[in-house]
């Protein structure tokens, strides 16, 4: 996993800032609210977050993502904030193997 990334994520959790992020792959960017980031039971690196607009497979938005961290190609943190949702449990069954969470 690359370190600066995982490094640059923590902070934008810590901060709650709104990035943007692009996927190796996919044609345009994500604009997400980081909430965590975990190991899953395969060991890869899984961002957590609230996804309010930009590139989807699903089209689902907005919407909790699980992305793989290791497919970033670009991130931007930005300037913004974001607002803790009361519909986030980082206690909830599916989140296990937390590195860091809001």
């Amino acid at each position: 996993m690359n370190i600066a990334i995982k490094q640059a994520l923590q902070s934008a959790v810590s901060h709650k800032a709104v990035c943007q992020v692009k996927l190796k792959k996919e044609p345009g960017s994500r604009h997400l609210h980081p909430y965590g980031l975990l190991k899953n039971p395969g060991g890869k690196h899984m961002l957590i977050c609230w996804q309010d607009s930009g590139h989807s497979k699903s089209g689902k938005m907005p919407n909790f993502r699980t992305l793989p961290v290791d497919e970033v190609a670009a991130l931007e943190i930005t300037d913004q904030n974001f607002d803790f949702s009361e519909k986030f449990n980082p206690s909830h069954k599916m989140y296990k193997g937390w590195e860091f969470h809001l």
